[in-house]
C-alpha cells in the first residue's frame, strides 16, 4: 500500500497534560558575572517555553564553566528544556529546540539528553520527547530526533497511557504506535523507513501489545457501518503489515527462500495456495510473523478485535485480500472464481477454525462479553463456517440430545405421578415396579447432578450481565434451579420430610419449560422462544416491580382497615367473632388479601363484603383506586408495552437466535473426542480448494464460500484462480453455502 493512499485525520488527540499561560515560569533575567551569563532553571524553562533563542546566549560557555549538564536542570516531573520547548510550539516551530540538541551535542552525552523520560511523579511517566513531536504532528521534529538518536522503543506507561483511564489515551506506549494511533501515515512510513534507525514494528509494551494489537484497540466500537476513523485505522495496518513483510523478505539471503519469493511472482495463484496449504504451522507464522505475535494475555490482533468486539476490524482482517502478487500471501481471502455478481472466495481459517479452543469463534461464543457478538458472527467466513457446522452433522447431534432429554423428562414425570403416599423415605419392595421406580429414581437424580455441573461450569465461564442473560444465561439459571430443587428434594426425602413432594414438583414444572431450550433448533420456534426471554426480562419484570409494590401497598392498607374494624368496642361480645374462629377467611388476613387483589388485577375479584364494615367508604375507594391502576392501566400499558417490544426486536432476536444455536453447535462439538472432531472437521471442509493436499491429519486452512456481490460484479475487479466455475460448484456442491 502506497502511503499516498492513506488518508489523514485533521484531529489531534491530546497526549498528557496541555501546558497552560497560568503554569508558566515568573519572568526571571539570567545573572552576568565576568560577562557570563548565570541561568537558572527558571531562566531556561521560560526561554524554552517563549521560543526566545536571544535569551540563552552564552549557555554553552556557562555550561562548561561550572561543568554542568543541560540534563540536569529537570522540573519535578522529569520535564526537560527539550520537552518543554516541544510542547510549547508556535506554528509547529520552536527555534530553542535547535538550539539546546547543538549546546548538548558540544558539551555532554546527546541520546541521555533526547530520550530523558517524565519520571513517576507525573501521569505522563515514561514519554519522551519523540513522543511529545509525534504527538504534536510535526515531521519535521521527529526526523531531526530520530537523526540524534532518539529511542524509537522508549514506552511511555504512565497511568494517562494506560487503558481504561479516566481521560487518559492508551496508543501502546512505543512511538509507533502513537503515530499509528493519531493516523499520521508519513510520520509512521518515516519510522519504519528511515535509513538510520528503523522502528521495530514487532516491538511490544508492557502488556505485550504491538503496534497492531494498539490498532485494534484504537478502532471504534461500531456494529456494522465502519466510521471513517476505522477506514483510516485499517488502512494504517494494513500498510505497517505490509511494509514489514517486505523489510523482512529483503532480509532473506538464502538462496531457497529467493526462489521460493520469484516462484511467488511469477506463478499462478492456484499453485501459491498449494505451496501455503502444505506449510507447516511455523512456516505460516513467518509469512505474517507480526500479525501471530500474541500479547501478555494470548490474544493475536485478530483474536483481540473479535474479544473486544471491533466489528470494522475484525471484518477487515478475515476479508483481507491484497490484488498484488508481492504481498500476495498476506491475504486472508483469495477470489477462487466469478461470473457476474457471483464469485466463489476461499477464506484462510487457520485461527478461525473451532478445532482448537482459542479460535476466533471461541473467543466471540465463550470468552467475550460485548453485546454486538451476533453481528460478529454475520461476518464471512463465520457465517457460513458456522452453517455448515450444523448442517453437516451438528444437527444430527442437537435432535439426539433433544430425544435423550424426552427420556430423561418422561422418566423423571413417572417418577412424580407414581410416588408413594406416607412419610419417607420408602423402602424399595422386591416388586416390578418397585424395581423400576427405583431406577427412574437414581435416573432423575443423576440426571439432576448433570445438569447442576454444566450449568455452573457455564455461569463461572461467562458471568451472567444483563446481555448474557438475553442471549443464553436465562436458560442456564433456569437448568440450575431445575437440578437444584430436585436435589434439595432428594435431601428432605432421605431425612423424613414430606415437604419434598413441593420441590419435586417445582422442579418437575421446570424440566418441562427447559424443553424450550431445543426450540433454538427450529429458526421461528427460535426466534419466538427469544422473545418470550427478552419481554420476560425486560417488560415483564419492570411491570412486576411497580405491580408488587401496589399489591403490597394496598394489601396492607386494607389489612389494617379490618383490624380497626375487630377491635373490640363496648357493646361487641365475642360472637361477632364467630366467623374467624369457624375459620372462614376474611380481608384481616394479609394472605387472603393479597389473593383477593391479585383477582382484581385480572378481572375476577368479588367487590362484595360484609355488612359490618364500619368504613365501607373507605374499603370501597381503596378497591376501586387498585382496580384503575393495577387493572385498567398497567395491565394495559404491558400490552402495549408488548407490542411494540415485538415490533422493534425482531432483528435482534434473529441475530439472538443465531447466536444461540451457535452456542448449542460449539458446545456439542466440544463434547466430542479429538480424533471424532478433527474427522468431521476434515469431512465438512474437504473440498478446500487444494486437489493435491489429501493429508487427512492436518487441520483444514481455507474454507470456501460462494457469495453474490452486485456491488463486485465485474469479473476483472479481482485476481481469479480459476476460470471455470461449472467443475468446482459441481464437485463441491454439498460443501458450499449458497
Amino acid at each position: 500500500m502506497d502511503k499516498t493512499d492513506i488518508s489523514e485525520m485533521d484531529t489531534i488527540v491530546p497526549i498528557g497534560p496541555m501546558e497552560s499561560p497560568e503554569s508558566q515560569p515568573p519572568t526571571i533575567k539570567p545573572k552576568t558575572t565576568n560577562n557570563i551569563k548565570e541561568y537558572t532553571k527558571d531562566a531556561l524553562f521560560k526561554a524554552a517555553s517563549e521560543g526566545y533563542v536571544s535569551q540563552l546566549d552564552g549557555l554553552l560557555e556557562f555550561l562548561q564553566r561550572n561543568e554542568k549538564k543541560l540534563i540536569d536542570f529537570r522540573e519535578s516531573d522529569g520535564k526537560t528544556v527539550l520537552t518543554k520547548a516541544l510542547l510549547n510550539l508556535k506554528d509547529g516551530k520552536n527555534d530553542t529546540i535547535e538550539f539546546f540538541i547543538d549546546t548538548v551535542e558540544k558539551n555532554e552525552d546527546l541520546k541521555e539528553f533526547i530520550n530523558a523520560p517524565f519520571n513517576n511523579e507525573t501521569d505522563a511517566e515514561g514519554q519522551t520527547a519523540l513522543h511529545i513531536a509525534i504527538e504534536r504532528r510535526n515531521l519535521e521534529y521527529v526526523k531531526l530526533l530520530v537523526e540524534k538518536g532518539a529511542d524509537l522503543n522508549a514506552k511511555a506507561s504512565g497511568p494517562f497511557f494506560q487503558r481504561h483511564y479516566e481521560g487518559g489515551f492508551y496508543f501502546g506506549e512505543l512511538p509507533l504506535s502513537l503515530a499509528a494511533c493519531t493516523n499520521q501515515p508519513e510520520i509512521v512510513s518515516f519510522l519504519m523507513n528511515n535509513p538510520k534507525n528503523k522502528a521495530d514494528a514487532t516491538a511490544q509494551d508492557s502488556r505485550g501489545n504491538t503496534v497492531l494489537h494498539a490498532l485494534v484497540i484504537a478502532t471504534d466500537k461500531e456494529t456494522e457501518n465502519m466510521t471513517e476513523n476505522t477506514e483510516n485505522i485499517t488502512k494504517l495496518y494494513d500498510y505497517i503489515l505490509t511494509e514489514h513483510y517486505k523489510s523482512e523478505k529483503s532480509k532473506k539471503s538464502e538462496k531457497n527462500q529467493q526462489d521460493e519469493l520469484e516462484s511467488v511472482e511469477t506463478s499462478d495463484c492456484q499453485t501459491l495456495l498449494n505451496s501455503y496449504s502444505n506449510k507447516s504451522e511455523s512456516e505460516k507464522t513467518e509469512v505474517s510473523y507480526l500479525e501471530s505475535i500474541e500479547n501478555n494475555k494470548g490474544l493475536t490482533p485478530l483474536k483481540l478485535a473479535a474479544k473486544l468486539g471491533r466489528f470494522g476490524m475484525l471484518k477487515h482482517i478475515m476479508n483481507r485480500e491484497f490484488p498484488h502478487e508481492e504481498t500476495k500471501l498476506l491475504s486472508r481471502k483469495f477470489t477462487e472464481w466469478s461470473y457476474g455478481p457471483v464469485h466463489c472466495s476461499l477464506y484462510d481459517i487457520s485461527s478461525i477454525d473451532t478445532i482448537k479452543t482459542d479460535s476466533v469463534l471461541d473467543i466471540i461464543l465463550f470468552r467475550s462479553k460485548k453485546p454486538n457478538r451476533p453481528q460478529m458472527l454475520q461476518i464471512e467466513p463465520l457465517r457460513s463456517l458456522l452453517y455448515e457446522i450444523w448442517n453437516s452433522y451438528a444437527y444430527i447431534i442437537f435432535w439426539m440430545n433433544f430425544g435423550i432429554y424426552l427420556i430423561y423428562l418422561a422418566i423423571f414425570t413417572s417418577v412424580a405421578f407414581h410416588r408413594k403416599d406416607g412419610e419417607p423415605p420408602f423402602a424399595v419392595e422386591n416388586t416390578p415396579s418397585d424395581i423400576f421406580h427405583c431406577i427412574g429414581q437414581i435416573i432423575s437424580v443423576l440426571g439432576a447432578i448433570l445438569f447442576l455441573y454444566k450449568s455452573i461450569q457455564n455461569i463461572k465461564k461467562h458471568f451472567l450481565n444483563k446481555n448474557r442473560l438475553l442471549i443464553d444465561g436465562f436458560v442456564e439459571l433456569l437448568f440450575f434451579l431445575q437440578a437444584s430443587l430436585l436435589l434439595v428434594a432428594v435431601v428432605l426425602y432421605l431425612c423424613g420430610q414430606e415437604e419434598y413432594v413441593g420441590l419435586l414438583v417445582l422442579s418437575l414444572a421446570l424440566a418441562w419449560v427447559n424443553t424450550l431450550y431445543y426450540s433454538r433448533g427450529s429458526k421461528q420456534l427460535g426466534i419466538y422462544n427469544v422473545m418470550m426471554q427478552r419481554m420476560i426480562l425486560g417488560d415483564l419484570f419492570q411491570f412486576l416491580c411497580i405491580y408488587s409494590v401496589l399489591l403490597f401497598g394496598f394489601s396492607a392498607a386494607v389489612v389494617a382497615l379490618m383490624d380497626d374494624r375487630l377491635v373490640p368496642k363496648k357493646n361487641i361480645t365475642t360472637s361477632t367473632l364467630i366467623p374467624d374462629k369457624c375459620g372462614k377467611p376474611s380481608y384481616s388476613e394479609f394472605r387472603f388479601t393479597l389473593m383477593e387483589m391479585f383477582k382484581f388485577t385480572i378481572g375476577m375479584g368479588n367487590l362484595e363484603f360484609t355488612d359490618d364494615v364500619e368504613y365501607k367508604q373507605v374499603f370501597y375507594i381503596l378497591l376501586v383506586g387498585y382496580v384503575v391502576l393495577t387493572y385498567i392501566l398497567m395491565l394495559n400499558m404491558l400490552i402495549a408495552l408488548m407490542g411494540n417490544t415485538v415490533e422493534n426486536i425482531m432483528d435482534q432476536s434473529k441475530n439472538i437466535w443465531y447466536l444461540q444455536r451457535a452456542f448449542a453447535t460449539l458446545d456439542m462439538e466440544r463434547s466430542l473426542p479429538v480424533w471424532l472432531r478433527r474427522k468431521l472437521h476434515f469431512s465438512r471442509l474437504g473440498p478446500k480448494c487444494y486437489e493435491k493436499n489429501e493429508d487427512k491429519n492436518k487441520d483444514p486452512s481455507f474454507f470456501r464460500v460462494i457469495e453474490k456481490d452486485w456491488k463486485k460484479w465485474k469479473s476483472g475487479l479481482r485476481k481469479q484462480l480459476k476460470e471455470n466455475p461449472v467443475k468446482t460448484v459441481q464437485k463441491r456442491k454439498f460443501y458450499s453455502h449458497h
